[in-house]
C-alpha cells in the first residue's frame, strides 16, 4: 500500500481518538459545571432568609426566561438559515 496512504489513514484514527477523548473531556466538565452551579444554588437558599416556596417559585421562573431565551434563539437561528438559503 502507498506509504502517503498508510500515514492518511494513520493520521485519520489519531484524530479520531483525540476528538473522542475531548468529548469526553468536554462532557465531565460540563457535569462538574452542573454539579459547581446546583452548590452555589444550594449554598443560597441557605444563605437567605426566605421559604422553600419563595425560593422555588423564583427557580421557576428563572427556568421559563431561560426556556424563553433558547426558544427565541432558535427562532433566531431558523430564520437566520431560511434566508441564507
Amino acid at each position: 500500500m502507498n506509504k502517503k496512504l498508510i500515514r492518511n489513514i494513520e493520521k485519520q484514527k489519531n484524530l479520531r481518538k483525540k476528538k473522542e477523548e475531548i468529548e469526553i473531556e468536554l462532557q465531565l466538565l460540563v457535569e462538574e459545571q452542573e454539579e459547581i452551579e446546583n452548590l452555589e444554588v444550594i449554598m443560597e437558599f441557605r444563605s437567605r432568609k426566605i421559604s422553600l416556596d419563595e425560593f422555588l417559585f423564583i427557580v421557576r421562573k428563572n427556568k421559563e426566561e431561560e426556556n424563553r431565551e433558547r426558544k427565541e434563539l432558535k427562532r433566531k437561528d431558523t430564520n437566520e438559515s431560511e434566508e441564507n438559503l
